[in-house]
């Protein structure tokens, strides 16, 4: 699976936390074949009490040297809640 949730850092602040694995060396070769130029990590907060989910949404640029990506943070922006 080219992606993976996992539990947050003390860090990151939120519940949950949605990345792609392209820096992964298990995955290079699917990312390698696909060439992505931009990757995602969503951050991701479930509030029981107002039933919604609350996203935040951070955009990484992918350039690629050979067949070694590196990434750049590009932009960040918040999402809205969702119910």
């Amino acid at each position: 699976m080219p992606y993976r949730v996992r539990n947050a850092t003390p860090k990151e602040d939120d519940g949950l936390v949605a990345v792609w694995r392209i820096l992964e060396p298990a995955m290079r070769t699917f990312f390698i074949r696909t060439r992505l130029d931009r990757t995602l990590k969503t951050r991701i907060r479930l509030v029981p009490e107002k039933h919604e989910v609350r996203t935040f949404d951070e955009q990484w640029e992918v350039a690629w040297v050979g067949d070694t990506p590196s990434c750049t943070r590009r932009k960040c922006s918040a999402s809205t809640p969702q119910r």
